[in-house]
């Protein structure tokens, strides 16, 4: 008795009993396209996933421009310690109880020069 036959175009072999058949795989080289693939795959998903999760770590530039957010739920960070200075405190003219802008100067928040 042949251990492997050829069935309908796919190879069989006869187990150690030798009363039933079991498939037998030709190329590993399908396999291994198939794993390149879902390797591939999940490092696509993987740097997705990573991306979502950075944009917790940006800023929101609505909050941080104009010291609030009109989005429901924004999906990036609102802080408080990074909001523009008010230009009207720079001003000496800020009279605005509860003003949504910065009143402490610091180089990072202080807005561009257009003339410059």
């Amino acid at each position: 008795r042949p251990t492997r036959e050829r069935i309908g175009g796919l190879l069989y072999e006869r187990e150690a009993g030798g009363h039933s058949l079991v498939r037998v795989r030709e190329s590993k080289r399908l396999d291994l396209k198939k794993e390149r693939a879902r390797a591939v795959l999940a490092a696509a998903r993987d740097k997705r996933r990573e991306e979502r999760g950075n944009k917790a770590k940006t800023l929101c530039t609505f909050f941080t421009r104009l010291g609030r957010c009109s989005r429901d739920k924004c999906q990036f960070l609102h802080d408080k310690e990074r909001v523009a200075v008010c230009r009207l405190f720079l001003k000496g003219q800020c009279a605005t109880e509860g003003c949504p802008f910065s009143h402490s100067v610091a180089p990072e928040r202080m807005p561009a020069c257009v003339h410059f």
